[in-house]
């Protein structure tokens, strides 16, 4: 993590390491997880059209609002894999361990898929790492946006305008 972070510095001296959803990428749909009748996060799906087609870039932005441990985000998307089936890699769960941070409310997570199918991470708009790996883009995004989504209703208002 320290390399990492200490490229980020000298890149904020650049202002190349802050981001937001890139500014020609529209709202597709946005939705809020709910648990237990308790808000979680809302997440936005964006595209550079406006509609969401399977492998193309896209920015799904998630705004907390609950304070979470970086080690229960990470078992949350194992949960979320083992639950589907998804054959993922246990160096992504290390790796995301390493880049994520825990959460506050208010704080935000942006994904960028980008052209390349990498995965780019910021957290309230500062980069804290990516995956130059097109399954892991899509083992992760399939969470909430294959058709067999644990969480249908939010897939639905994701995928909707």
């Amino acid at each position: 993590m320290i390399p990492i972070v200490k490229v980020c510095l000298i890149a904020l001296l650049s202002s190349g390491c802050f981001s937001a959803v890139p500014d020609d990428y529209k709202l597709v749909g946005q939705g809020v997880l709910k648990v237990f009748f308790t808000e979680v996060y809302s997440i936005s799906l964006f595209t550079k059209d406006g509609r969401y087609v399977h492998g193309q870039p896209l920015a799904l932005k998630i705004e907390y609002f609950h304070s979470i441990n970086k080690k229960n985000l990470v078992a949350a998307t194992k949960k979320e894999w083992e639950s589907r089936g998804v054959n993922y890699e246990e160096f992504w769960l290390l790796s995301l361990l390493e880049i994520w941070p825990s959460v506050n409310d208010g704080d935000e997570i942006l994904l960028i898929v980008d052209d390349n199918k990498s995965s780019i991470f910021y957290h309230n708009g500062v980069y804290v790492g990516e995956f130059k790996d097109a399954f892991f883009s899509k083992a992760f995004t399939d969470i909430w946006l294959s058709s067999d989504s644990n969480q249908p209703e939010l897939r639905r208002k994701l995928l909707t305008n």
